[in-house]
């Protein structure tokens, strides 16, 4: 790897940068791209166009178009797509189906992109992010129980939401004022005891925790009941390996070494445990110090469940026993920081729920319990009860939590910031996706405020919109596609057996350098590095997200025959004369299990379909965009050939065809009554314009079809040079010349796949069998601190370029070493 080009790889999406509208005119009365109603299919209108267009597309990459009504389910639910959807007409059965909307949606996102419209969609995105804490962050939270909640969903001033508990800090509890800040951190022993529980020498367990010796049924620790305990102080000492000593940073907590149900006058109790006695403490190993120091507590049980593989205590929120009950400090919260603390913490658990649902579903459907120990491999452990307990989505009376303490905020009541269900946990951004979309692209509430793509595409209100006039809350959509055929012979290539592909990742937009930038120079852009990834204000969502081509620069690399080769499927030719270059397309080690799919079929590349779309009342530069899109290599130009992306394996390099204009017949709102009018035998000439031509795949588009087309397609640039301002050429606009970028794909010949850390075997790394691409972005925080560059750099100058490979981190080898 000396060459510094191949430490580098690409990102298998990106996104094309939001436009900032706020010191632009945005109106339909003013530019073809603005907001604006409809016109509808009532009549045709003057000064719009209406008719059909021909077009050819051309597989450049297989096509994954897969009949899922035969989808099989086999050995660690791994699903296998066996074959390609069959065009169900007379006589082509053996022809790939290409669903008109499929194509549709494809096109769709690809003119939302660019002519700056409104989202179409924007579900799921209402509710803040959750990230995971690093292990600093459990400093600051305090061991709760809440007493009463009341949620008031409504705003304003006078929320009626309430909010009470109280607070067990342990030792520290009779320092704390009623109206006082809470202290952030502890200045003595751990808040919260430690209560030994769990076995960590192996066992396992199909059917709930595994318990260490001595821990019954009967004495086993169990949430939120009420207990009496005798308590010793603990010192924990962390040994360094490579200095060879003790780490001086050690801290102390409280180890329950004896326990009693309910709460009890400890001075009337029978007999307790005694204390342990203090040992030396060993050179080479961590180890835990028994202190002299022990006491009685009153406290409830926190049980979270043996969900990490080295887990050996639950934990009791306790106060000093003073008498037959606790003596425990309340706080109260009332109005909208009480709504506030109490929907957080129920869209955190249920973004707990959310993402690990399909890990639940899949424990279940396998007779396992899913506070079962199944193992200490990622995922075997249990669940904590707040990821599978439906109840724990609701915040309620009797509760055990932590409340997050910021003591430096001013605005929160007491320093409560949040609350949450563990020690370290996921906790929530700020603000949701949604809060930093700009206004111009969030879906449409009404009609007047549709965009181009809602006008030619269609629409339907999101989120209870406000739209009553003129058809109510949806659009029909001025384009449909009438018929999508193919008619290349022996289109679909079969695998026998079906062939595993890569791990393909769910979105993740909480990785926020990557989602997220802000706006210079009137785009949205990367964020600069250091500026953290969490969702707040400031910030904005970069824009629609895109697939680039994958540009593959060597010939053999979908070569059907040697993927059918175990032994020769992993890797091809490179550029450069090497070989090695992994097929980032295959499961590394051909592993099938529920991270990923096979395939027993998919659409070879030169496969070619046509496609007939009808229009209708379509303004002029709504129907120069479509035109540009469906022929960009013959109106955006450039040294290499443009791609739409459709059907399934986009991130993996699937999906990637070109497409071409094959024949139009338009005509504009005068030329359509001139129609009319000789068909049923009048005498008006309206006059109006027309773009009628046919041509094969062998001819040149006719000069003067092509010249009234090209026409149509510089309305398009001049409004889109309007709305944005900033370039002599339209292809140069941010939007655009990033959408071409991915269109073409990146030139310089560097792989593309999920962000991965080098392992240092071979010239282009091979992939991880795992997909465990969380690695890079640890070592991406640890390290530069690397957003995800922008497809094309924009700063004064929207044509000078940027680098936008992301780098390789080699490996943390350091503990490694140290061994």
């Amino acid at each position: 790897m000396n060459d510094p080009r191949k430490k580098r790889f690409h990102n298998p999406y990106n996104f094309i940068p939001f436009r900032g509208w706020s010191d632009q005119s945005n109106s339909e009365e003013e530019n073809g791209l603005g907001e604006g109603a409809p016109l509808g299919h009532d009549r045709y209108h003057k000064d719009t166009w209406s008719g059909r267009i021909e077009v050819e597309i051309e597989a450049a990459t297989p096509l994954l178009l897969p009949d899922t009504s035969q989808t099989t389910f086999g050995d660690k639910n791994h699903a296998t797509h066996p074959k390609v959807m069959r065009d169900p007409r007379p006589g082509r059965n053996d022809c790939p189906m290409l669903r008109p909307s499929s194509l549709k949606g494809a096109l769709r996102s690809a003119y939302e992109a660019i002519t700056l419209s409104r989202m179409g969609v924007f579900a799921g995105h209402y509710e803040p992010l959750g990230r995971r804490d690093t292990a600093s962050d459990g400093l600051n939270k305090l061991p709760i129980r809440i007493l009463e909640c009341e949620l008031d969903l409504s705003e304003g001033p006078d929320n009626g939401s309430r909010l009470k508990f109280e607070f067990f800090l342990g030792t520290d509890n009779s320092t704390i004022s009623k109206d006082s800040k809470l202290p952030a951190s502890s200045t003595g022993p751990l808040w919260a005891a430690w209560v030994p529980q769990y076995d960590t020498n192996g066992g396992t367990s199909d059917r709930g925790p595994v318990y260490r010796k001595g821990v019954t049924d009967n004495n086993r620790l169990r949430h939120g009941e009420p207990y009496t305990a005798r308590l010793q102080k603990v010192r924990h000492h962390t040994w360094d390996k490579k200095d060879r000593r003790h780490k001086t940073n050690t801290f102390e907590y409280w180890s329950v070494i004896d326990l009693k149900s309910g709460f009890l006058d400890p001075n009337e109790c029978d007999s307790w445990n005694q204390p342990r006695e203090t040992g030396k403490v060993p050179d080479g190993q961590n180890f835990h110090e028994a202190l002299t120091d022990d006491c009685f507590a009153h406290g409830y049980g926190c049980v979270t469940g043996q969900n990490f593989s080295k887990k050996h205590d639950e934990r009791l929120f306790f106060v000093k026993a003073t008498g037959a009950k606790p003596d425990v400090p309340t706080v109260e919260i009332l109005g909208a920081a009480a709504r506030r603390l109490i929907k957080r913490y129920q869209a955190l658990i249920l973004d707990y729920q959310e993402i690990h649902r399909q890990d639940i579903a899949v424990r279940l459907s396998k007779k396992k319990t899913a506070d079962a120990f199944l193992g200490k491999a990622p995922g075997k452990p249990a669940w904590s009860r707040h990821v599978h307990t439906r109840d724990d989505a609701t915040l309620k009376p009797n509760d055990i939590l932590y409340a997050v303490v910021e003591s430096n905020e001013p605005d929160a009541p007491h320093g409560v910031t949040d609350l949450v269900p563990v020690l370290l946990t996921r906790k929530l951004d700020d603000v949701s996706p949604a809060d930093l979309l700009p206004d111009a692209y969030r879906t449409a509430r009404k009609l007047v405020e549709l965009t181009p793509a809602d006008r030619v595409f269609g629409w339907v209100a999101q989120r209870g919109a406000e739209a009553k006039e003129r058809g109510g809350n949806t659009h029909k959509g001025q384009l449909r596609i009438v018929d999508v055929s193919c008619d290349t012979e022996g289109a679909i290539e079969t695998f026998a057996p079906p062939i595993p592909l890569a791990i393909l990742g769910q979105p993740k937009p909480n990785q926020g350098r990557f989602y997220l930038g802000t706006k210079r120079h009137g785009w949205v852009r990367a964020q600069d590095a250091g500026a953290g990834s969490e969702y707040k204000k400031g910030k904005h969502l970069r824009g629609p997200k895109v697939y680039p081509h994958h540009n593959i620069p060597q010939t053999d690399y979908w070569s059907a025959e040697q993927v059918r080769n175990a032994d020769e499927r992993k890797n091809c030719d490179a550029p450069d004369g090497e070989s090695g270059r992994p097929r980032e397309f295959l499961r590394w080690g051909g592993e099938q299990d529920s991270q990923n799919r096979s395939i027993g079929e998919w659409v070879k590349p030169k496969t070619k379909f046509r496609a007939t779309l009808e229009v209708t009342n379509l303004n002029p530069a709504e129907l120069g965009a479509l035109l540009w899109l469906l022929d960009m290599n013959a109106f955006a130009g450039g040294n290499r050939p443009a791609h739409l992306r459709l059907g399934g394996g986009k991130p993996l390099g699937f999906g990637s065809v070109k497409v071409s204009l094959t024949g139009v017949d338009l005509r504009d709102g005068g030329a359509k009554r001139s129609e009319y009018a000789d068909a049923f035998g009048g005498s008006e000439d309206a006059g109006g314009a027309t773009i009628c031509w046919d041509r094969k795949p062998e001819a040149a588009m006719p000069e003067e079809g092509a010249t009234t087309a090209a026409t149509l397609v510089e309305t398009f640039r001049e409004a889109s040079r309007a709305l944005c301002g900033g370039a002599d050429r339209a292809e140069d606009l941010p939007h655009l010349a990033s959408f071409l970028v991915a269109a073409r794909g990146h030139d310089d010949g560097l792989g593309i796949h999920y962000p991965r850390v080098a392992n240092g075997n071979g010239t282009w790394n091979e992939p991880d069998p795992k997909g465990e691409n969380f690695k890079w972005f640890g070592e991406n925080e640890k390290r530069q601190k690397k957003s995800l560059p922008d497809l094309v750099a924009a700063e004064n100058n929207p044509t000078e370029g940027n680098e936008v490979a992301l780098p390789f981190y080699p490996p943390d080898n350091s503990r490694r070493r140290r061994r």
